[in-house]
């Protein structure tokens, strides 16, 4: 996906205030009405900030279960800042705290503070004042380009919430019935044929929170 595109995956959330933009970037359903983007165009070092961005030198060979995305990530991202950070495998909390300087940083510059990461696997900003809903996606999409966001954020959950990297669809269907959302043998494949429209028979219960726990962290246990 190009990386200015602004890409939200199975979070709902009522819509903010003119002034405030939530950025979600929770690693679960994929509503197809929201991926639907037009005239998604990639983002250089040189539009979204300094030409010390571009990243040099050889990717080492990445093992693990994350190997694939972090040669992705290497590869994709052609950022200094994320490659050195990648390079150890890992994305530690010095790492993390820069990563959040650099978009605080970015964003100032455009009038936008940035408020924080949060737990559930999204980021809060507040601004530009005036701003047309074009204009605060594009001032977001050249920040997480130039940060390192758009690569680093979605890594640092997934290797957190998820460590062994198991399919989504599999670990989703684990956390359904691990919380006793569906029967012990649901499969992978009725969490598929479910997710294209989400008619999940739980939904709209009193069931649906614990559904939105899972989808924001696969690792969810409501008994626990």
């Amino acid at each position: 996906m190009p990386s200015s595109c602004w890409r939200i995956e199975a979070v709902v959330y009522p819509p903010p205030p003119k002034e405030e933009i939530l950025r979600a970037r929770i690693s679960g359903i994929i509503l197809a009405s929201i991926l639907a983007l037009a005239g998604c165009t990639s983002t250089t070092a040189s539009e979204s900030g300094p030409a010390e961005n571009v990243g040099s030198g050889a990717m080492p060979k990445f093992t693990g279960p994350f190997a694939v995305d972090l040669s992705t990530a290497w590869t994709d991202s052609d950022n200094e800042f994320v490659q050195s950070t990648l390079a150890d495998q890992t994305i530690d909390d010095q790492e993390w705290a820069e990563l959040s300087t650099r978009m605080s940083s970015c964003l100032s510059k455009d009038g936008v503070e940035f408020l924080g990461f949060r737990d559930d696997g999204t980021y809060e900003t507040h601004g530009p004042v005036g701003a047309t809903n074009q204009e605060a996606e594009d001032i977001l999409a050249r920040c997480e380009a130039w940060s390192g966001e758009t690569w680093l954020h979605p890594l640092r959950r997934k290797m957190a919430t998820n460590p062994e990297n198991t399919p989504f669809p599999e670990a989703m269907t684990q956390c359904l019935i691990r919380n006793k959302l569906v029967p012990t043998d649901y499969a992978v494949a009725d969490f598929i044929r479910d997710n294209q429209a989400l008619s999940f028979p739980f939904m709209g219960t009193s069931d649906e929170e614990e559904f939105w726990s899972c989808n924001s962290d696969t690792s969810y246990d409501g008994a626990s």
